[in-house]
Parts: C-alpha cells; structure tokens; sequence
C-alpha cells in the first residue's frame, strides 16, 4: 500500500537527483530558509470506487520553487521560469516510482510570484479496498493422466 510519505520520498529523490544539494521542505517552510530550495504539499488525497476490490486514489501536489532573490525580495522571473518547466520535464515520462510499482504522474504549471514558482503534481494509482480474503490452503491434488 502506497501512502503519502511514500509518495513526498520519491518526489524528493527524483528532485534530489537533478538538484543535489538544495534544501526540500515538506508542508511548510522554516522562516528563515536557505535559496535556492523547494517546498513539497499534498493538500488533499481523493478516493473514488475503481471495481468491487479495488479503489482508484489521486494525489494532489504543489512543488514550489524557491529561487535567489535580490535586495528587493524579487528572483530572476526566466530562472524560476526554468525551474517551473524542469519540474514539469521530471514527469515527462508520465509516471514515477514510487515504493515497488511505478505511479502514474501528470504535471502543470502552476503559476509564479515575484520570488517563486509552482507546479500543480496528480499521482494516481490503484490501493485494495481491504485485505485480500484468507482462502484455505489445497490439502490433497488428485490427478489422473492419460494417454492419448
């Protein structure tokens, strides 16, 4: 079963690995934080019925990008554009893996201010409704075998 920890761990790898070294906060940001950096949400989680086993659950997410910023408070609006769009190019294969399957991942620009920059994530995926039923075990296998 997938959970939203599951899903921030490997959203901040895959962040990780194309800006190592940067800060990742997750939900919030500490008031005095470190730019350039980014801030990871998951503001609602929907759940809807897929088929008698199985529900179908989508993951809302907000990556913020955090650039440098001037004497003004203001960043370079083309710098944070191209972090916006290396995000999005993150999921251009259309899913991420997440724990052991692969989730399916679609991003969009989420907007820009003068001194960050948003992407709006979807992670949909599929989760049992309960646990699988405890059938008994086969005791015995009668087999017949002929020749034909």
């Amino acid at each position: 079963m997938i959970n939203k920890n599951d899903i921030f761990d490997a959203l901040a790898a895959a962040l990780a690995a194309k800006w190592p070294g940067w800060d990742l906060h997750r939900n919030l940001c500490p008031t005095e934080f470190t730019r350039p950096c980014f801030l990871l949400e998951a503001p609602r989680i929907s759940r809807r019925d897929a088929n008698a086993g199985l529900i179908e659950e989508t993951a809302y997410l907000t990556v913020t990008c955090f650039g440098e910023v001037d004497d003004y408070g203001n960043s370079d609006i083309d710098e944070l554009a191209q972090m916006q769009a290396d995000v999005i190019d993150l999921f251009r294969a259309g899913y991420l893996k997440v724990a052991d399957r692969a989730v399916k991942f679609s991003a969009s620009e989420g907007g820009m201010d003068f001194d960050r920059a948003w992407v709006d994530l979807q992670c949909r995926y599929f989760e049992r409704r309960g646990p699988e039923p405890a059938l008994p075990l086969m005791q015995k296998i009668h087999n017949t075998i002929q020749e034909g």
